[in-house]
């Protein structure tokens, strides 16, 4: 019976138990298939980003320089440089035309600028020759109209001399007359005091005149021996000393005889010494005349002086012959000036039998061959710049608003890819860094576009016509809440995201900002930290449960 009783525990422990387990695995499976329910999604954590919106665009690399040369005068072409392909440098000779004409001319240009440039010595040197002598006779004429000025100055002087001597003299006669007259008539009638008074003064003036005639003799003589006054002078002031002196002993004389009275013999001497003052005053008169004579040597001066400045004028006038000179010489000047143009000209001919590339680049055409004539500014060769190159590309209407000179912009160049090198041998780059130079305002109206022209950087691994795609930034928005562009969802002309949050997926409603095509800014209640559905949310609904399927990652 207890052996029954507990197999029957035994067996009802087994059906609890399997029931148990039985519950376990409905439950499990049930969670199974709910996890399974639930949508797998990626997210993206929201952080601060900087935008760089660009505009894209494609277009080909343009010569920035290509160049026709030719021939400036006519010639037969003697030499080229190469063929098509051929690379040249600015300033190199690549193409001759025939010089024999322009050397022949070259040499005879230069045969007259020799013979203008010894003529223009011939010139200089009479010119030398003729101042020279100009300024001689100027120099000499110059000097005897000095002389003559100063022999005028003298005979001036001289004359003045004469005349105040002259003059003096007379003076002086005269009083000694008169003194003798006085004395005469004092000794005939005897003497008072006053006329004793008198006799005395007498004396005393004869004395005073005396002594001034004597320092004015002296003057005139040492003015002599300087050579300052002629000897005529010199006598002059000695006669009147003299006579000065016998006024003197006369005075003295009648003052001795006014006081002891007048005698026979004193009214004699009186008389005799009246007489002779009259003969002293008919010689000072005569003596006048010397001053006539040294007024004509005054007239005689100044007649030398006239003849003096009219040397000097006439020594003058020959400046006009240096003017003429002058004028030779200048002529002269012309002469090899325009020699030497004739043979610059020459020359410039002769250069122009030489033509050169103006740029640096290829050959890209030729268009003449050796052997030909051309004519006056006939094209020859082409030239294509490699080293100045500029990229020009098609914008829509819409983006041409958006660019300006100045923005930069980044060309991809297809031909130049991996470790190419170019036909130089020079390893090359694909991604080069150029600048918007201009967008040309005029709008293609087949196509509604317009031409951006980018510089692009010098490199011997461009030519023209390289296909290249250009992108050009526009705008920089620094640190903004950016999500990436295919996180963005529109239902109902609105945009939104999913954001993760805590196993649930929430629609948040945002305006979409600037784009570089990878992420979008973005503006609403969207937070940085927040966890963006940024796949697997195209067929989400605002609450539906999600999982993370692959862990988040933050926003760059």
């Amino acid at each position: 019976m207890r052996s029954a009783m507990y197999v029957v525990i035994a067996v009802m422990l087994a059906v609890v138990a399997g029931c148990a387990m039985h519950g376990k695995d409905k439950a499990k499976e049930k969670k199974t298939n709910a996890e399974e329910a639930m949508a797998s999604v990626a997210t993206q954590v929201v952080r601060p980003t900087d935008v760089v919106e660009r505009v894209e665009v494609t277009g080909t690399l343009q010569p920035a320089d290509e160049t026709t040369v030719g021939s400036r005068t006519p010639g037969r072409i003697v030499w080229l440089i190469g063929k098509e392909g051929t690379p040249v440098k600015a300033g190199q000779v690549v193409a001759r035309l025939d010089d024999t004409d322009a050397r022949t001319q070259v040499r005879s240009a230069t045969a007259a600028v020799q013979a203008a440039e010894a003529r223009l010595e011939q010139a200089k040197a009479a010119v030398t020759q003729q101042v020279t002598s100009t300024d001689t006779g100027i120099q000499t004429a110059d000097a005897a109209l000095q002389a003559a000025n100063a022999r005028l100055k003298q005979a001036l002087v001289t004359a003045d001399a004469t005349e105040a001597s002259a003059k003096a003299q007379i003076k002086a006669a005269e009083a000694g007359l008169d003194s003798a007259k006085s004395r005469l008539v004092m000794l005939r009638n005897g003497s008072r005091t006053q006329e004793r008074a008198i006799a005395e003064n007498a004396v005393k003036l004869a004395k005073a005149t005396y002594e001034n005639d004597q320092v004015n003799y002296n003057r005139m003589k040492s003015l002599f021996e300087q050579g300052a006054v002629s000897r005529a002078q010199v006598d002059s002031a000695e006669t009147k000393m003299r006579v000065a002196e016998a006024q003197l002993n006369s005075a003295q004389e009648q003052a001795s005889l006014v006081q002891v009275g007048p005698r026979e013999e004193d009214i004699q001497a009186a008389e005799a010494a009246v007489r002779q003052a009259e003969e002293g005053v008919a010689t000072a008169r005569a003596n006048l005349k010397q001053v006539d004579v040294a007024r004509a040597n005054v007239d005689i001066a100044e007649t030398g002086v006239a003849q003096a400045k009219a040397a000097l004028a006439s020594a003058k006038s020959a400046r006009q012959v240096n003017v003429m000179r002058d004028k030779d010489v200048l002529a002269a000047q012309a002469g090899v000036q325009q020699a030497k143009d004739l043979l610059a000209n020459a020359l410039q001919n002769l250069d122009y039998a030489n033509i050169y590339s103006p740029v640096h680049g290829v050959v890209s055409a030729k268009m003449a061959e050796v052997g030909e004539s051309v004519g006056a500014n006939a094209p020859v060769l082409k030239i294509s710049t490699n080293s100045s190159l500029y990229y020009e590309a098609r914008v829509s209407e819409l983006e041409a608003m958006r660019l300006r000179a100045g923005q930069s912009v980044t060309l991809t160049v297809d031909a130049l890819q991996g470790s190419r090198t170019n036909l130089y041998g020079e390893s090359t780059t694909r991604l080069l860094k150029g600048t918007v130079e201009k967008v040309v305002p005029v709008v293609d109206a087949r196509s509604r576009s317009f031409i951006v022209r980018v510089i692009t950087p010098n490199s011997a691994a461009l030519f023209p016509g390289m296909f290249a795609r250009g992108s050009v930034e526009v705008a920089r928005h620094a640190q903004v809440m950016a999500v990436p562009k295919d996180a963005l969802l529109e239902k109902d002309g609105k945009t939104f995201v999913f954001v993760y949050d805590g196993g649930k997926a929430r629609a948040y409603t945002v305006m979409p900002g600037a784009s570089d095509g990878k992420v979008v800014q973005v503006m609403g209640d969207l937070l940085q930290g927040q966890e963006v559905i940024v796949a697997g949310q195209q067929t989400l609904q605002e609450g539906d449960a999600v999982k993370v399927a692959n862990g988040k990652t933050t926003a760059e």
